[in-house]
């Protein structure tokens, strides 16, 4: 039998899809990723940033997208993995 010991379920990831990406915009979703201390990272691709978050806690991905409602910065998720 193989040793499947480190075989691990891997995390979910999702894409952040944010309506404008602003100067202003991005620092305030810069800001909110880092206070709710969720790992996140970067992509720059074209004109538009891509943006994936390192969790599979839905709610609080429901928490960061109501937060940055506060900031007129609308937003989708798509679960990418």
């Amino acid at each position: 039998d193989a040793d499947t010991s480190e075989l691990k379920e891997k995390n979910k990831y999702y894409q952040l899809i944010v309506g404008k990406y602003d100067i202003y915009s991005m620092f305030c979703l810069r800001q909110t990723l880092n206070s709710f201390n969720v790992k996140y990272f970067l992509l720059k691709s074209g004109d538009s940033p891509e943006i994936f978050l390192d969790t599979g806690n839905e709610k609080l991905i429901d928490d960061i997208i109501k937060e940055l409602k506060k900031y007129k910065i609308n937003t989708e998720v798509k679960e990418i993995w």
